[in-house]
């Protein structure tokens, strides 16, 4: 399979601080990456969100009155992030330039995707530019995990920054004095549960209730 990665980033600082890897990109996924984002750093005022269905699912953001997918409907279950009071705002449909984790996208297409461990597993920047040696060798999961996982540490590390708030510094350092002044809320147990745990809606059969 080619893995699919679902990140978090915190905007200001442009630091990675949550991601989850699997088969698909899917709301699974993500409520699983924003469990670890909790776990770890807390509950956000705010979500700059990608308009694909793995944002957009119900589970996720049900009840935000600005949704660009799916009809909203006042019976429907709570999402998570609505629950938890963390408003929502969308990047603009087809506009890359309005979503900031792009760039750090780009970077690790270069720094991650091309990593030696990688040689002859690599699957190109698009369908018709497959490299030479494309399909000689699979990596286990494990090992693309900790490849990864390494490559996201050295982003974020990394000195010599040049946006607005880095100025020189990394990513990490722009985010720690940040986060040591911010009031961010702590996620309880209650909220990591509801983090795990998700509602939907179903159709039951009308005799039985099955």
């Amino acid at each position: 399979v080619q893995p699919m990665m679902i990140a978090i980033q915190d905007v200001y600082s442009r630091k990675f601080l949550a991601w989850r890897i699997g088969e698909t990109e899917s709301a699974v996924q993500t409520r699983l990456a924003l469990a670890d984002l909790f776990r770890r750093w807390g509950i956000p005022d705010g979500c700059l969100l990608d308009n694909g269905r793995a944002f957009a699912s119900k589970w996720i953001t049900g009840g935000a009155k600005t949704r660009f997918r799916f009809k909203i409907r006042p019976e429907e279950p709570t999402g998570l992030l609505t629950a938890l009071g963390v408003k929502t705002h969308w990047a603009l449909p087809f506009r890359g330039s309005s979503k900031p984790i792009e760039r750090g996208f780009r970077d690790f297409c270069d720094a991650i995707a091309k990593h030696p461990a990688f040689e002859g597993a690599y699957t190109g920047n698009k369908p018709d530019a497959k490299p030479e040696n494309y399909g000689e060798r699979a990596i286990d999961l494990d090992v693309f995990i900790r490849v990864v996982e390494c490559g996201i540490a050295a982003h974020n590390a990394r000195t010599g920054r040049r946006t607005e708030m880095a100025r020189g510094r990394s990513f990490d350092q722009v985010f720690e004095e940040s986060f040591s002044q911010a009031a961010v809320r702590r996620a309880g147990p209650e909220q990591l549960r509801l983090a795990l745990l998700a509602a939907d809606q179903v159709r039951t059969h009308r005799q039985s209730g099955e």
